[in-house]
């Protein structure tokens, strides 16, 4: 899995330093794997392979590798359960995005596109930008 370690989101310090002490002690003891609705543990296993084959090791986060994609001020609705990602993804380029597609229709995940204002959905750690994919 992608290792966080010296992934830096932002480019000033003082907002990297800020993010850590945030994320540093979150909310949650610890981040639940949860799995896509209606998809088992060995077709996820399976998709998550696959995506690290079309991504990279270094651009699928799963497990505590998620703590730059879980919002620590989530406050879940009575009785809704917080919102946490079952992997999060960084294609580099249109075709990595196509693939990660391909691979994420396969095994029936779905998918949604993230920044919450903290310019992950742009190039984060030297990542290129990926332009929206227009519908026809």
């Amino acid at each position: 899995m992608a290792s966080v370690k010296g992934l830096k989101p932002y480019a000033d310090p003082t907002y990297q330093a800020a993010h850590e002490e945030v994320f540093s002690t979150p909310l949650t003891r610890t981040i639940e794997t949860v799995l896509p609705p209606g998809v088992s543990q060995g077709d996820f296993s399976r998709a998550i392979e696959k995506f690290i084959r079309v991504l990279g090791k270094d651009a699928v986060f799963t497990g505590t590798d998620l703590k730059y994609y879980v919002d620590p001020y989530d406050i879940p609705e009575a009785g809704k359960v917080r919102n946490i990602p079952s992997a999060a993804v960084c294609p580099a380029s249109v075709e990595e995005l196509q693939e990660f597609l391909k691979v994420a229709n396969e095994y029936k995940i779905a998918v949604w596109t993230f920044s919450r204002g903290k310019n992950l959905g742009t190039d984060m750690a030297g990542r290129h930008r990926v332009s929206p994919v227009a519908s026809r």
